[in-house]
């Protein structure tokens, strides 16, 4: 039985202004081409025939000349198939980057209607189509027609639901008639597993590396083979450094020292071995005495050999019930109804402090 070795991404996002700190900017978009090089060279060595990039490869239809120098090379160089079809950010305008001259090996979908590229040496069909503007509200897969003699791949950027939307609405009625053995997706951040309606396997690949706080977790492509019966795709991560946001409740401390072992503690805990690699924003919760304080600028000091680390305080004092009760006042009398109730202490801080913020409105 034929089968073809079939890369699956999307959404890097090349040259995009990030929605992180300064200091991080410039460090994330150069992994994002290092990471895009590492993937190519591992594609190589994996023997893959057929690379299918579901749109957004670029961050905008215009690209910095030295950027997309880079970009030409590290495909140019790859011995296989490379398909690329334009999201909705990196749509096909008329000074687009698409437009150029590309290597060989490269076909960019450029016109807004579904076409497809015949490879005759591995007996596949490849269809895809072009955003030519920021909006598509059409079902551009609704009437695709295959030659079942072929192994048939779809490569789209779109939104899947059950609703017209201005993203390339794909409806899943559409996905199952269309009858392709695997239809790569883009414009969802977020990895999705392969699915299957009828005899087509479809997926999200979500994109390649997290480039903020609004990107977090695992990310990666998928790589596998395709047979007209069969799909093997897997998922593949590419980076050991992961974006993740954190809520971190702390516990009885006396140093900052204490508070900063119980984040290290917490983190290595959940990653493992590789805790140090990620990027995380801490958010701190839990509840401390008066003459208790948290200095962000020491746990920092402490954590500096996390790759890079944001701390946020939400801890507030403990309150004092016994103390509050004896006042006379809206305060002191909801305090000494709340002690008595046959709940824990913890239950009782969370209350009380719920009832201080409603109170303060």
């Amino acid at each position: 039985m034929q089968k073809i070795r079939v890369c699956h991404m999307a959404d890097f996002h090349l040259g995009g202004e990030l929605n992180v700190k300064n200091s991080l900017r410039e460090e994330i978009n150069n992994n994002l081409i290092k990471t895009l090089f590492e993937i190519f060279r591992m594609l190589e060595q994996a023997k893959v025939d057929i690379v299918l990039i579901a749109g957004d490869f670029y961050e905008t239809s215009s690209v910095d000349s030295r950027l997309l120098k880079q970009i030409k090379e590290i495909l140019g160089n790859f011995s296989g198939n490379i398909f690329i079809s334009p999201g909705n950010h990196d749509y096909v305008s008329l000074e687009s980057v698409y437009r150029e001259e590309w290597s060989d090996n490269i076909h960019i979908f450029l016109d807004e209607e579904i076409e497809f590229v015949e490879i005759k040496e591995l007996n596949t069909r490849v269809y895809g189509f072009g955003f030519n503007h920021s909006h598509i509200y059409d079902r551009k897969i609704k009437d695709i027609k295959i030659n079942d003699e072929f192994i048939n791949l779809g490569v789209f950027h779109g939104q899947i639901g059950n609703e017209i939307n201005a993203y390339h609405p794909i409806f899943k009625e559409d996905i199952e008639n269309s009858r392709l053995e695997y239809i790569a997706l883009g414009h969802v951040h977020k990895r999705s597993p392969i699915e299957k309606l009828g005899k087509t396997y479809f997926s999200y690949s979500g994109n390649p590396l997290g480039r903020g706080f609004d990107e977090i977790g695992e990310k990666g492509i998928y790589i596998g083979d395709v047979t007209k019966n069969t799909n093997n795709m897997n998922f593949y991560k590419v980076s050991d450094s992961q974006f993740q946001i954190e809520d971190i409740e702390i516990g009885n401390f006396e140093t900052q020292s204490d508070i900063a072992d119980q984040i290290r503690n917490k983190l290595e805990k959940k990653f493992g071995k590789l805790y140090k690699k990620h990027y995380y924003r801490i958010n701190l919760y839990g509840y401390r005495n008066e003459n208790e304080f948290v200095n962000i600028d020491i746990l920092l000091q402490f954590l500096d050999d996390i790759k890079y680390i944001e701390i946020y305080d939400f801890t507030r004092f403990r309150v004092d019930l016994d103390k509050l009760a004896r006042e006379n006042t809206l305060k002191g009398i909801f305090a000494k109804e709340l002690l008595k109730l046959d709940v824990s202490n913890e239950n009782k801080e969370d209350i009380i402090n719920l009832a201080l913020d409603l109170f303060e409105e």
